[in-house]
């Protein structure tokens, strides 16, 4: 009984720290990243403020929340957008034109 109890456990630890959020970068990795990469305000605010902005660049959406689950191309009338999804615990969906977040959808 011990041990099913234990398999258990470890089952629903391993399933939580699967779900949870990445953390964000320290705030001195987000200075390194800045001091070492070409970066404009909004990249900037959002680093500061650890939150996601539309304008912000892909590659400061990757820095602060890694690799995504899924990406999709969706070809619009008036662009081809990059779908970048996060299933983490708070489904975020980032639509990217040109690299550059250009919407941002949580379920």
């Amino acid at each position: 009984m011990k041990m099913i109890l234990f398999c258990v456990s470890v089952v629903a630890l391993l399933i939580g720290c699967a779900s949870r959020q990445r953390p964000l970068p320290s705030r001195q990795e987000m200075e390194e990243y800045m001091a070492t990469h070409d970066i404009n305000s909004i990249d900037s605010t959002s680093l500061y403020d650890g939150e996601y902005n539309v304008g912000m660049s892909r590659d400061v959406l990757i820095f602060m929340l890694g690799e995504p689950s899924e990406v999709t191309h969706v070809r619009e009338p008036w662009a081809t957008q990059e779908h970048l999804y996060y299933d983490r615990g708070d489904d975020v969906l980032f639509m990217l034109e040109d690299d550059v977040v250009v919407g941002i959808q949580r379920n």
